[in-house]
């Protein structure tokens, strides 16, 4: 029941701790290091504590983890009172009030950080640094997180090393929307055989004639995902 009320905690609250672009705009953040996403450290680390297997890894206990859970509902009422009234304001005052509620998380940051150093062992502190930058590296791109945050200042990395890791990984990212875009469409081949020539007709009348999205809306790729910007059609055109 504990660890059940604190994995819905912890998930508002780093919903919360990621809510505007803004914060996600840099700053020091969790153990010592430069946070690499929305929030910092500590907002991907208290995401990372919802996972079974990194409480697992870190030997949590139940002390530990109800202390957790003390410290994630500050953390969420804190961020929720800060976040409080900012739709009503006009786009000039909520630009000014986000630039406040940044200085006032950091501080934040700083003083819950110090609070869950006190609950945490030695060794699952040092494991659990290592567990968030393994979690950086998965969710963005090895050359973007190799050319900024705490894994680019902990390894040296140079301007020109980040100018030559952009451009690779321009390039491998060409290269795998390539293949991606090929296995969606043969995946797509796959699965339509399985229907009749009545049931894609169908389809396609229920799709209706395609649309280009914006690909911003959706992220890289669209709605189609990574090969292209508009959904697939029975026919495959």
């Amino acid at each position: 029941m504990v660890r059940s009320s604190i994995l819905g905690l912890l998930c508002l609250t780093a919903i919360l701790w990621s809510a505007s672009p803004i914060l996600a705009q840099g700053g020091r953040g969790g153990f010592g290091g430069q946070g690499g996403g929305p929030g910092g450290e500590m907002g991907q680390m208290m995401m990372l504590l919802q996972d079974a297997n990194v409480r697992k890894e870190l030997e949590i206990v139940d002390d530990q983890v109800e202390k957790m859970r003390e410290i994630g509902r500050k953390m969420f009422d804190g961020t929720r009172e800060m976040f409080t009234g900012l739709r009503d304001l006009s786009e000039e005052q909520r630009a000014e009030k986000m630039e406040e509620i940044r200085a006032q998380l950091q501080s934040r940051q700083e003083e819950l950080q110090k609070e869950v150093n006190d609950v945490l062992l030695p060794h699952q502190r040092e494991r659990l640094q290592q567990v968030v930058l393994q979690s950086q590296l998965r969710r963005q791109s090895t050359g973007n997180a190799l050319a900024s945050g705490r894994l680019a200042d902990e390894l040296g990395i140079t301007d020109a090393q980040k100018e030559e890791l952009a451009k690779v990984q321009e390039e491998a990212q060409k290269e795998l929307d390539e293949k991606v875009a090929k296995l969606r469409e043969e995946m797509k081949n796959k699965v339509m055989k399985v229907l009749t020539p009545e049931q894609k007709s169908k389809l396609e009348t229920l799709l209706g004639a395609p649309i280009e999205f914006a690909p911003q809306q959706f992220g890289r790729g669209g709605p189609g995902g990574a090969g292209g910007n508009r959904p697939a059609r029975p026919d495959g055109n």
